[in-house]
């Protein structure tokens, strides 16, 4: 059973990682083959947090169904990461201690199991699986807080023999590395997303006076990692838009047009790829090139 929990939870993760709301399927599998394992170890507080993560594979599913909805639709349908504000991080504090009391509460007169580090599962799954559902980067940080906790109860049932405890524990090592490298990958998602939030309050010129986003093809901006493309009709002004946002941000300015690309390959206006974009902005012209190799602003390039 803690094979089958193992296999499924690492599943899970994986997809977790990428954003992906297929990952709730694994979820669902491995978090009811796991709260069997922990019924039988008498650990409490962890049989309160599986059939708490087995309800929030249910809400999951639908919360980021709804978050998708709402992203512009892309190939690999994944959930945007999204930032905590200072309010939010210390509801989530005080939510964890209260929880972790109570737990602390019902767990010595239940007879649990290494009452302490195990009512620290429940709150920090709580506040993790929440802000996993909606999204947030910060939920790295309670999951990684956990995995290193569960890690030192498993290795304490596996000394005392506990059923399943060896699977249990290298599944507990397992996910304490994916709890770092999902950190470093939802962290990196929301920084790139954190450009594209500040570009969406710039405001276009005076001439116009209304927000530049709408011209900003977003299925362009997923295309790119160190480049963002900003297209839009003739004469609105997007020359200017680029110079200032290359001000405020330190960063290369590469202005062309796509009319030279597609006299060059024979296109239409409709033909055009991201991919011929590409070409358009590094191979044509040389200087672009320098400009990309040369700059340090992690990555971004304004064309």
């Amino acid at each position: 059973m803690g094979l089958i929990s193992g296999l499924c939870i690492v599943f899970n993760l994986i997809l977790v990682d990428r954003g992906r709301l297929t990952n709730y399927l694994w979820g669902f599998i491995g978090c009811a083959t796991w709260l069997i394992v922990v019924i039988m170890n008498h650990l409490v507080g962890d049989i309160f947090s599986q059939i708490f993560y087995v309800t929030m594979q249910f809400v999951g599913v639908w919360v980021w169904q709804r978050q998708l909805d709402r992203q512009e639709k892309n190939e690999y349908e994944e959930v945007n990461a999204r930032m905590f504000t200072w309010w939010q991080g210390i509801l989530a504090v005080i939510a964890t201690i209260v929880i972790y009391l109570i737990v602390v509460f019902v767990s010595s007169h239940t007879g649990g199991v290494q009452v302490w580090l195990d009512g620290t599962l429940l709150p920090l799954g709580v506040v993790g699986q929440i802000l996993m559902t909606y999204g947030y980067r910060s939920q790295w940080v309670a999951w990684i807080i956990l995995d290193v906790i569960k890690v030192v109860i498993w290795f304490n049932q596996l000394s005392a023999g506990g059923p399943g405890a060896m699977s249990m524990f290298v599944l507990q090592v397992v996910m304490l590395a994916n709890g770092f490298y999902g950190a470093w990958v939802w962290f990196h998602k929301s920084s790139t997303m954190a450009v594209s939030d500040d570009l969406q309050s710039s405001i276009c010129t005076e001439k116009h006076n209304r927000k530049w986003w709408p011209l900003i093809n977003q299925s362009f901006r997923r295309e790119f990692t160190t480049i963002i493309l900003v297209v839009g009709s003739a004469s609105v002004g997007k020359t200017t838009l680029v110079t200032r946002l290359s001000k405020l941000y330190d960063a290369p300015i590469a202005v062309e047009y796509a009319r030279e690309f597609e006299e060059a390959c024979n296109v239409d206006d409709d033909e055009l790829t991201a991919f011929d974009y590409e070409r358009l902005i590094l191979s044509k012209f040389s200087q672009n090139e320098h400009a990309i190799a040369s700059h340090a602003n992690h990555g971004i390039v304004f064309s």
